[in-house]
């Protein structure tokens, strides 16, 4: 008899911790490993940043840019692709970049007004460190946690500090966990994580400087372990056009 209700008494244990909601830890280090572990990754996703000047309520100026990823662990290939359309004095100017990596090369692509130049590149570290505040920091966000390669602007996600759950929300219809954390121990960041995936969805970051404070939001749409086509992952210059 005792035997059995110290059986009852381990099952019933074991599914009242299975139903507990993870702790921020263990949140931030599935996300991690989810990354880490990846085989293939793809997303798209868009960064808009609003700024507003010393003194005023609301934002004065908004951008917003697009961007994609495509990443083949075993085959170590990956592609990042980021553009972005400014009216200047009423004319269309768009501003495209395309970083392509087979593994052993990487070349970029820098498609700006109507010049357009194609370079081979040091290494695909180099390559994004070069891009990255260009594009909003999501060439260094997710492709840091992705890749070994170093890729020195800006942050990424897995060198946060002071993580904390503060609650759950829906982006893009997908539950998410939100997390709070700190950038080199000052700056704040919250990011949305998928509850099923552990993929992130959105990150949203705040800056002051002495004359202007500004809002910078990316969101995801996420993909992984799917088959990659390769076209997701060639170096074309119509990518760019």
């Amino acid at each position: 008899m005792q035997k059995g209700i110290l059986t009852t008494l381990v099952v019933l244990t074991g599914i009242a911790a299975h139903g507990q909601q993870p702790t921020a830890e263990q949140i931030y280090d599935r996300m991690r490993k989810a990354y880490a572990t990846a085989q293939t990754y793809q997303d798209a996703g868009t960064v808009t940043t609003w700024y507003t000047e010393k003194g005023d309520k609301e934002p004065n100026h908004t951008s917003t840019l697009s961007f994609e990823t495509a990443f083949v662990r075993p085959a170590n290939r990956f592609k990042f692709r980021y553009e972005q359309s400014k009216s200047v004095m009423f004319t269309n100017r768009k501003t495209c970049y395309l970083v392509v990596s087979d593994g052993k090369n990487t070349r970029m692509l820098k498609s700006q007004h109507k010049d357009r130049a194609s370079t081979h590149e040091p290494s695909l570290g180099a390559a994004l460190t070069a891009i990255s505040e260009g594009s909003g920091t999501a060439a260094r966000k997710i492709p840091g946690m992705l890749l070994n390669e170093p890729i020195k602007a800006s942050w990424d996600p897995k060198k946060l500090q002071s993580v904390k759950l503060i609650g759950t929300a829906t982006q893009d219809g997908k539950p998410c966990y939100q997390l709070e954390a700190l950038v080199w121990g000052k700056k704040k960041a919250q990011l949305w994580v998928d509850q099923q995936t552990y993929l992130i969805r959105r990150i949203d970051e705040d800056y002051q400087s002495p004359s202007v404070s500004t809002r910078t939001s990316i969101t995801y749409q996420p993909v992984i372990n799917k088959s990659v086509k390769d076209d997701a992952l060639a170096f074309k210059e119509e990518y760019c056009d």
